[in-house]
């Protein structure tokens, strides 16, 4: 799994070493690399979908019709 030092202490490097078992991935890279495609698309789909940034374009459109 994860070599002892390779990581930086802290509930980041546990999260990795978990996702990392359950994926059977014997390198961190690969690990490494379905985090940061997850992490850009969930806040890909949360920037498209929060409350606040509906109202903003609905403002938005509003003040463009007007």
């Amino acid at each position: 799994m994860v070599e002892a030092g390779s990581n930086a202490p802290g509930p980041f490097s546990r999260r990795v070493e978990v996702i990392q078992a359950i994926l059977e991935h014997v390198n961190l890279t690969m690990t490494e690399s379905f985090t940061r495609v997850a992490v850009t698309t969930l806040n890909e789909i949360r920037t498209a979908s929060h409350p606040a940034v509906q109202r903003a374009v609905d403002l938005r459109t509003e003040m463009e019709g007007s």
